[in-house]
This record gives structure tokens, sequence and C-alpha cells, in this order.
């Protein structure tokens, strides 16, 4: 920000109105900066408020678990494998 020195009628520098107007745009700033600041408290509150409200099952993770496990086992048995050869991607594109 550029500083600057306001001279009076008599010649002088008037340093009590530059103190005065940097005095008001850091209250201005400071109250701008405390809403944001208070606006990102109460959003964060609410996530939280919100994580913490879902209570996951407890058998959640061995289910996952089992499911990737038999996903695993059945695309390593080729249960899950679709063959596609060259000519089906030819015949597709058509």
């Amino acid at each position: 920000m550029e500083q600057s020195i306001h001279f009076g009628a008599d010649g002088h520098a008037n340093s009590r109105l530059a103190t005065r107007v940097l005095r008001v745009g850091k209250r201005l700033v400071g109250r701008a900066s405390a809403w944001r600041l208070e606006r990102a408290r109460v959003w964060a509150q609410g996530k939280i408020a919100g994580l913490s409200a879902r209570r996951s099952h407890p058998a959640t993770f061995p289910v996952a678990c089992a499911v990737g496990m038999g996903l695993l086992w059945a695309q390593m048995h080729g249960y899950l494998h679709v063959p596609v050869s060259v000519c089906d991607w030819v015949r597709l594109g058509k």
C-alpha cells in the first residue's frame, strides 16, 4: 500500500489524519477477517457435528473385506473375465 503524507494549510504534515486513516482501515480489515474466521469456524463445527452424528455399523468393515476378497477370488478364477478380441473391438467401432 502506498504511504502518503497529508499537508495542512500551514505546510506541516498532518500526521494525526494519516494515523486516523490507518487506524480506521485496520479496524475495517480486522472486522472483515474476524467475520470470515467466524463463518469458517461455524462451518467446521457443523461438519464435525454431522460426521460425529453418523455412527457406522460394527459389521461394515468385515463385510466390505469379505466382499472385496470374494470379488478378488472370482476375478482370479476367471468368473469375472469377459473376453474381447481384436475383432470385437473393430466391430464395436463401426
